[in-house]
């Protein structure tokens, strides 16, 4: 038996200068790419050069505090079958510290066909105390490489809906 998913997902505008990343690919794929709305274009980590390994991450500064949240993203086009993101680790930043907290982890069924734009949605995560920066850190990929790449990243709040089975009555419990 598996419980329904009794959530509501409202997508947050993400402005490209709100997005950063550890290791950006300096001949292509800038990071803002992840916001542009094209699955045409793409953001891509280093590949060229020096190669750092993985864990490699695109972060989201917010402008408000989040608590409960969903992520939906976007492979890019291309014809090879490596970088694409087979594992991940959602991270915030509690509000007012430098501290990381992993909230969850991702590695089934995330998209790997090449030639095709595939997208990806994660199940929804809480971090009660709040949260105003967020990371997508990619722990593992295709063939093994030290780089990823992905054509789109959205960020969803999500409002969490309790099930009283014994009054038989939904609640609404609004979480941003």
């Amino acid at each position: 038996f598996t419980e329904p998913d009794r959530s509501k997902r409202t997508k947050v505008n993400i402005a490209p200068e709100q997005l950063s990343t550890d290791n950006q690919e300096p001949n292509e794929g800038p990071v803002t790419n992840l916001v542009d709305g094209k699955t045409n274009t793409f953001f891509h980590t280093r590949w060229s050069g020096t190669q750092v390994p993985l864990p490699q991450y695109v972060q989201i500064d917010f402008n408000e505090v989040h608590t409960a949240f969903a992520v939906k993203y976007c492979t890019r086009v291309v014809g090879n079958s490596d970088g694409y993101p087979t594992a991940a680790t959602m991270q915030v930043q509690p509000v007012g510290t430098n501290d990381w907290v992993d909230v969850g982890t991702i590695s089934e069924g995330m998209p790997t066909a090449k030639n095709t734009a595939s997208w990806f949605e994660t199940p929804w995560f809480l971090y009660e105390a709040g949260f105003d920066k967020f990371r997508f850190l990619v722990t593992a990929v295709t063939d093994n490489k030290n780089y990823f790449h992905m054509s789109e990243l959205e960020f969803y709040d999500v409002e969490l809906e309790t099930y009283d089975p014994e009054t038989d009555e939904e609640e609404v419990e609004p979480v941003k």
